[in-house]
């Protein structure tokens, strides 16, 4: 990979927000470019899709998983 030494400062620098936890890097979905958004704003912009999930606890997620599984045999 060609890139400076500023850019190479830059991603060093991204990769340690990511881990860190300050940032979310992603691809997109349409344009399949890449997207950077901070953490809060990053659940804040799942939050409308998740609104009206249920919730399901552990022994619920696993009676779910063996009717799924049933189906598929």
């Amino acid at each position: 990979m060609n890139i400076t030494a500023d850019q190479l400062r830059g991603v060093n620098s991204l990769k340690k927000r990511c881990k860190q936890e300050d940032l979310v890097i992603m691809e997109t979905e349409k344009s399949k470019r890449l997207s950077i958004m901070t953490k809060p704003n990053y659940i804040a912009s799942t939050e409308p899709h998740i609104r009206d999930d249920l919730k399901v606890s552990g022994t619920g997620l696993v009676s779910i998983e063996r009717l799924l599984n049933g189906h598929t045999l």
